[in-house]
């Protein structure tokens, strides 16, 4: 698969298409077939892997197969059938997860409340006036959907209100009131313009701390150090020791300093629209005929490079 990977990028399209969630999942399965193959054939592996995951799928389905040699249709038996029903390590094993499909968690939620003794600070004095009857106390993580987790350091995108509009933050701690309320006292950030070498919005931390409902959280957006203006080094450091582990026991690291400058990643495939938009980018709109005139162009490229392989075979 990966040595093909360049072909197959030249006939079916640009390296972005391949950066999805759905082609790591694919090729996940692909190669994981590929490591019970013999190598004598692996083509003919994978699509026997495949075929025995159809077949899997289809016997623990309860559906109704057909039966060449004895000419009639056949059903698996109930017990058959309770192996997949009744054991989420079976099915999770075949990639059905119930859990995903009707989460019963609602957010936000509780991610890790163990924070690490050099996080730790006072309540804030907010909490304390609004919550006099509550236990308040920090928390490590807080997970605000399906897909987002925040803690000390996370980045996001907070909504506005009437006094200020949406803008980018950075969390400083987590709070927890009861379950299912939880606050963020975060510092603001504001754009400072373009990094002139990779041509990214420069943030900095401006104004005081102050505590505000994870509730108001939008989206969390990728930021980086800004180590090539901050001068951040390349370090080596001891690795924790596990009796597990073999091999080298030095690891390397970036040593950030404290210098207030930072990236916003114009091109993450994450909340994309709202990365472009605080990057100052616009991309223009694509319109119907010209998605019909790639499509046919992209047909016409895919048909050249088949061509190719075919007289190549």
């Amino acid at each position: 698969m990966l040595l093909h990977l360049p072909q197959s990028i030249r006939r079916f399209g640009p390296a972005s298409l391949f950066a999805t969630e759905k082609f790591e999942s694919y090729n996940s399965i692909l190669r994981t077939a590929s490591i019970h193959s013999n190598r004598l054939a692996p083509s003919r592996d994978l699509a026997i892997s495949f075929s025995n995951y159809q077949m899997m799928r289809l016997l623990s389905s309860d559906v109704y197969m057909y039966d060449p040699d004895r000419n009639e249709y056949f059903q698996a038996r109930s017990r058959v059938t309770e192996i997949f029903a009744n054991n989420v390590i079976v099915q999770k094993q075949l990639g059905y997860n119930l859990s995903s499909i009707h989460p019963t968690c609602t957010y936000p939620c509780l991610k890790d409340p163990k924070v690490q003794p050099t996080d730790k600070e006072e309540i804030p004095h907010l909490l304390k006036e609004y919550h006099p009857n509550r236990r308040i106390r920090q928390v490590s993580k807080v997970q605000i959907n399906s897909k987002e987790t925040i803690k000390k350091g996370t980045f996001y995108l907070e909504a506005g209100t009437e006094t200020y509009a949406d803008r980018i933050c950075c969390v400083e701690s987590l709070w927890k009131v009861h379950p299912g309320a939880y606050y963020v006292r975060r510092v603001g950030c504001a754009i400072y313009g373009i990094d002139p070498v990779t041509r990214m919005a420069i943030l900095n931390k401006i104004g005081t701390p102050i505590v505000v409902s994870v509730q108001h959280i939008k989206a969390c957006v990728n930021v980086q150090h800004n180590c090539y203006e901050g001068q951040c080094q390349h370090v080596e450091g001891p690795m924790t020791v596990n009796p597990r582990h073999e091999g080298s026991s030095i690891f390397h690291h970036i040593q950030h300093t404290n210098h207030n400058s930072y990236l916003l990643n114009a091109f993450s495939h994450h909340a994309p629209e709202y990365h472009r938009q605080y990057s100052g980018l616009r991309p223009s709109v694509i319109s119907h005929q010209q998605m019909m005139q790639a499509l046919h162009q992209g047909l016409q490229r895919w048909q050249y490079e088949k061509f190719d392989d075919d007289l190549s075979d």
